[in-house]
């Protein structure tokens, strides 16, 4: 389903207990959006997309498929613009990124500490679930990025809430039944 809203009873209802899921649009501030743009990136000193580099892979989790690692790391540009690996030619590569608690502010400048929660793109995670401090510890933090044609392979995993800032994302999605592993 697409929708615009939410409540947390319907969330409960309809969604979590059957394990189905959906998409709310346009429910990230534009300002927030403005955070994730190349521009931006490429302004931020710590995060410049030119360097640092980072290890890359076909998916962002090669070793999860029995894939391996490009040997040699790369920027964000070079994912985003689809360079290609030397021993993988053809084939788009991404990275994940787990960021710290010290990493909020860098990635979320516009939201200082608690109003990232109430105001940002995850405050439905304290509407359905509670107080960030009552989910801290069972939240895995990720920040996934590639070029066009990247992304994961086929997967399953419990309740997942994602936010796509830049780009587009397709989804395929099967009953629990067909889950990949």
């Amino acid at each position: 389903d697409v929708l615009h809203e939410l409540s947390r009873a319907d969330f409960f209802k309809n969604y979590f207990l059957p394990g189905r899921p959906f998409v709310i649009k346009n429910f990230v501030s534009k300002e927030e959006l403005a955070g994730f743009t190349k521009d931006r990136w490429d302004s931020t000193e710590e995060y410049d997309i030119h360097d640092p580099t980072w290890t890359v892979g076909p998916t962002a989790y090669p070793s999860l498929t029995d894939q391996d690692y490009c040997s040699k790391t790369m920027s964000i540009v070079e994912v985003e613009s689809a360079k290609e690996c030397d021993e993988m030619p053809g084939i788009p590569m991404e990275v994940a990124w787990h960021p710290l608690e010290d990493d909020f502010g860098e990635l979320w400048p516009m939201y200082e500490g608690e109003e990232l929660f109430k105001e940002g793109g995850w405050r439905k995670m304290e509407e359905w679930f509670g107080s960030r401090a009552d989910v801290k510890n069972q939240l895995a933090w990720q920040v996934f990025f590639g070029g066009d044609g990247s992304g994961a392979t086929f997967h399953w995993h419990g309740p997942a809430f994602n936010n796509l800032y830049s780009g587009t994302k397709q989804w395929r999605i099967t009953p629990p039944l067909y889950r990949g592993f």
